[in-house]
């Protein structure tokens, strides 16, 4: 693009929900901007969303139409005209192949990146085996491929897998650390006793999530600790489902949907333990969040073991029965192990050791960029 001194980067996209993609573009591509002009492709112009995101309003490029369409293609033909020097596809499946396409044809000066975020298909379609077939040669169109972990390489890139560099899925850590203080603040706001149980998912409320049967979860958990608290932070098409469940299993007094939060970090202080019966996952910006409070974390065996980096996190498999995950949830929740007055509050800073910090994670995407723009 012209007029302007620093290069251009397009990223996509921007959902209707907040997710991993979201807090990527957010937390480790939007402190490039004194670097780059960076813009974003938004599939709506959600305030609640967009308010979150430190880039510009001009610079988020509202693309409504539906996928696929001929107004789609117009749009986003438009968009690519520009110019960008890089065009950077954050991806959880090939199967919408289409934006890279149109990327390699309407501006092949640009250079492209495939990044992913995923393990397995989103969706039980039988469309997601396409994934499968078309991956060979959408994968061979981009000019860098970058994954949040070796698993989801794998899952995207196939074979390529080895020829792709893995960008840690980066938060502030020290906005998650423990406090105490906050503790206290969330289960007053919500009427939880200080000396309650209480369990958190934070993640979109869909299927993939699984917060349906992480009620269910939680209905057989409390038959052993009846005064327990689940806290859903989040919002997603299957809110309404989740409330059903609720109602139908009589835990409205105990199951709290928070909707969207801020302060994610108050609510995994307020909690005991954070658990996670995801149906598939890449590595879960949520994951590194819950470690950066210190919080112990259980999640499903379909969740790669690259989003254990503190060694706190337990898998359990999705077969087994609710009465195993109300076990295993019960082992792990004893509110005074979440307490521990010195682990806990020392868990950001071995996050930011280990490298999760934003600050790295954004060096790292960076140095690609130049990279990629190098003669």
């Amino acid at each position: 693009m012209s007029g302007n001194s620093k290069p251009s980067v397009l990223i996509s996209e921007i959902s209707g929900n907040w997710g991993g993609i979201e807090a990527f573009i957010e937390n480790e591509v939007a402190p490039l901007q004194d670097e780059f002009d960076v813009y974003c492709i938004a599939q709506n112009d959600d305030p609640a969303i967009l308010a979150r995101l430190s880039i510009p309003d001009d610079h988020v490029l509202t693309v409504p139409e539906r996928y696929g369409s001929l107004a789609y293609r117009r749009h986003m033909k438009e968009i690519y005209g520009r110019g960008f020097d890089i065009i950077h596809l954050n991806k959880n499946s090939l199967v919408k192949y289409l934006p890279l396409t149109l990327a390699r044809k309407v501006s092949p000066r640009s250079r492209c990146i495939l990044h992913s975020h995923n393990t397995s298909p989103s969706s039980k379609s039988p469309l997601a085996f396409l994934h499968y077939l078309i991956r060979p040669f959408m994968v061979r169109r981009a000019q860098c491929l970058l994954a949040c972990s070796q698993t989801a390489a794998s899952y995207l890139f196939g074979s390529y897998a080895r020829d792709s560099t893995i960008v840690r899925n980066g938060v502030d850590v020290r906005r998650f650390a423990f406090d105490g203080r906050k503790r206290l603040e969330v289960r007053e706001a919500w009427h939880i006793p200080a000396d309650a149980t209480v369990l958190i998912n934070v993640a979109r409320l869909s299927d993939q999530k699984n917060q349906t049967r992480l009620v269910e979860m939680f209905d057989e958990y409390r038959k052993g600790d009846s005064a327990a608290f689940l806290l859903l932070v989040g919002e997603g098409e299957r809110r309404q489902q989740i409330e059903r469940t609720v109602a139908r299993l009589g835990l409205e007094p105990y199951v709290k949907l928070t909707g969207r939060q801020r302060d994610i970090g108050a609510y995994y202080s307020a909690a005991d333990l954070a658990v996670f019966p995801s149906l598939f996952e890449g590595l879960p910006v949520a994951f590194i969040e819950a470690q950066a409070n210190g919080i112990p974390v259980l999640a499903s065996d379909t969740v790669t073991k690259d989003a254990d980096v503190l060694g706190s996190m337990c898998f359990e498999s999705l077969s087994a029965s609710d009465a195993v995950w109300a076990d295993h949830i019960a082992a792990l929740s004893v509110p005074g192990r979440a307490l521990d007055e010195d682990a806990r509050p020392r868990a950001a800073e071995r996050m930011e050791q280990a490298g999760y910090d934003a600050k790295n994670a954004s060096e790292t995407l960076r140095r690609v960029y130049r990279r990629l723009l190098a003669p």
